[in-house]
């Protein structure tokens, strides 16, 4: 069954790697009713174009038209898994159940909550260094990562002998999301510095204990609970006390 799912092709593409192209477009058709239920129609209609599954086009489709909702960058995962036990000819009706939610809520909190806040504030940083290259630093931080994720994503639950579940479990990503989100702290302070220098020209607070005395209160702030927008515009407000006492 392998040798013949490897070697269907679609034209000079395999079917795989047009249904993983047209995962990339899974929030194009996203909607309030079935939340991405079109896009993952829309993904997996290269199996129906060229008869991987007994049932007829409309029945397929009509499968595949339940609500689904999950990450968009970890739907790569989920729809090759349901590309595989299409082509294999098992079923694929609990898999989008059982995947959906865990790599929503893994995904949501990995992407949103810290890769994204990282490529923002070191582009930031560079941009107030000076630098050009605070876009292309923004875009490489947060793309490369994704990206990475997506196809090894894909390749990983079209392969994989079960259900794709553990692709998550290898990488750890709640363990690395609180490292990076430490790793903003401590990058925060030097935005803030930078922030306020540039505002303030005559600011000459001792540059040494200001950072210090920044990631000790960010530090604070996490601990707390605070949204790190706060606190950015808070310790901004606290050096702009600063400069005026």
């Amino acid at each position: 069954m392998s040798q013949r799912r490897d070697s269907l092709r679609l034209g000079i593409i395999p079917f795989p790697v047009d249904i993983f192209l047209r995962s990339l477009l899974i929030q194009a058709s996203f909607n309030f009713r079935g939340m991405q239920n079109l896009g993952v129609a829309f993904s997996l209609l290269p199996l129906v174009k060229y008869k991987l599954i007994k049932e007829r086009a409309a029945d397929f489709l009509k499968k595949h038209m339940v609500f689904f909702n999950t990450h968009p960058y970890f739907s790569s995962p989920i729809l090759a898994t349901i590309a595989r036990l299409e082509v294999d000819g098992e079923r694929t009706d609990e898999v989008k159940k059982i995947l959906g939610g865990p790599y929503a809520a893994i995904g949501d909190a990995f992407f949103w909550g810290a890769l994204k806040p990282l490529g923002a504030v070191c582009a930031v940083l560079i941009a107030l260094l000076g630098s050009n290259l605070a876009p292309l630093t923004f875009l490489l931080l947060y793309n490369v990562p994704h990206l990475w994720l997506r196809v090894g994503g894909f390749i990983y639950g079209y392969r994989g002998e079960k259900d794709g579940i553990e692709f998550i479990g290898t990488l750890n990503l709640p363990k690395t999301t609180l490292k990076i989100r430490y790793i903003i702290v401590f990058i925060l302070p030097l935005v803030i510095l930078l922030s306020t220098r540039s505002v303030f020209k005559n600011f000459s607070f001792n540059h040494d204990v200001y950072v210090l005395i920044l990631t000790i209160l960010l530090f604070y702030g996490m601990k707390r609970g605070i949204p790190r927008l706060k606190m950015i515009y808070g310790l901004f407000l606290v050096s702009t006390l600063l400069l005026l006492w």
